[in-house]
């Protein structure tokens, strides 16, 4: 009966954090074609070249690829061998999940889910997932600090890209700084945990403490093993953290794509890029479902100096609808394929 009811629980959550994406998706396009002519804009993407739009969806797909490759390299390391087919679509699920819930809190924990079900331990998905998210806030910031000074005039003279930047940079170092403490810390990680689990019931947010404080012990656990993990295999680390500067530049090579694709050639490829960099920084950690409406708002105001006013929304458009919605779409649909692959085992083992 309880599982019933977690699981109905859990199904609520998800419609409601479906319903309000689409909602936000909704509100977006309202206000960017509120004022716009809208025959203008899609005759600028129709007449954009097909093979630069081509380019950009085949740097997404390696981009999620790599994130796959991150996993299987992990946890290879750790026993686990998984074929390069799998690793895709664990990436995948995470880049669906991850895209559709609140600063993408859904997307770990529906890729440990899948990868259970394909019969690796939690041990070791943990670690995996762990480790990635450290190693892909890392190269983020790092490529967004290289950017930062590259752009040092253009964002120190725009308070609000440097507001958000300066969010960005102190949010992606806590989540860094706190997974490590975590790891190495156990003893101060608990005793903050239980604190704030304590305060969060005298308030009356936080029900059935006890429950919570033992799946908090759990969690701290799994980081403590994540640290060993990571004494033990810096080699792997390394190779981690350079695919994920890889796939962070892919993932910025699909606006430089758009950009060739419209005939633009005032700025290079580095500029392009970094450009990318500063916008993904600024809105990466903010609590809304893909960053929708931030992401396409803060590419409006810092590709202004690049992209010809005639031109921005149109290139927004057009890379959002790269480098997001078609990797979501592209994601929902091998997500949904390899759930319906696991209920069909199961039924057949029944």
């Amino acid at each position: 009966m309880k599982k019933n009811n977690s699981e109905k629980a859990a199904n609520r959550k998800r419609i409601f954090g479906m319903l309000f994406f689409v909602l936000l998706i909704a509100v977006t396009f309202f206000l960017i074609f509120k004022n716009e002519n809208s025959d203008e804009i899609f005759k600028v993407i129709s007449e954009v070249n097909l093979w630069s739009i081509a380019a950009g969806a085949l740097c997404m797909l390696i981009c999620v690829a790599c994130e796959g490759e991150c996993d299987r390299i992990i946890c290879k390391s750790l026993g686990s061998d998984i074929s390069r087919i799998k690793a895709f679509t664990y990436a995948c699920t995470d880049y669906y999940f991850s895209a559709v819930t609140p600063s993408a809190t859904g997307g770990q924990p529906a890729m440990a889910y899948y990868m259970s079900k394909d019969g690796i331990p939690l041990s070791k998905s943990c670690i995996a997932l762990l480790l990635t998210l450290i190693e892909y806030m890392a190269a983020l910031l790092v490529l967004g600090v290289a950017a930062f000074f590259l752009h040092m005039d253009f964002v120190c003279g725009n308070t609000l890209i440097l507001v958000m930047l300066c969010i960005g940079v102190v949010l992606g170092f806590s989540v860094i700084l706190g997974s490590l403490v975590a790891m190495y810390s156990k003893s101060i990680v608990y005793r903050i945990g239980e604190w704030f689990i304590r305060l969060m019931a005298g308030l009356r947010i936080c029900r059935r403490p006890k429950k919570k404080l033992e799946s908090f012990k759990r969690q701290v656990a799994e980081y403590k093993t994540g640290a060993q993990y990571i004494k033990e295999h810096h080699g792997v680390s390394v190779r981690v953290f350079l695919l994920c500067i890889l796939q962070r530049i892919l993932f910025f090579m699909v606006t430089y794509c758009v950009y060739r694709g419209m005939g633009l050639r005032g700025s290079s490829m580095i500029d392009i890029i970094t450009l990318q960099a500063l916008l993904m920084l600024c809105v990466t950690s903010l609590p809304l479902p893909g960053a929708v409406g931030a992401a396409e708002g803060m590419f409006l105001v810092i590709f202004s100096q690049v992209i010809p006013p005639e031109l921005i929304t149109s290139a927004m458009l057009l890379t959002r609808g790269i480098n997001f919605y078609f990797c979501v779409i592209f994601a929902g649909i091998v997500t949904l394929i390899n759930h319906i692959r696991i209920l069909r085992l199961e039924r057949r083992t029944q």
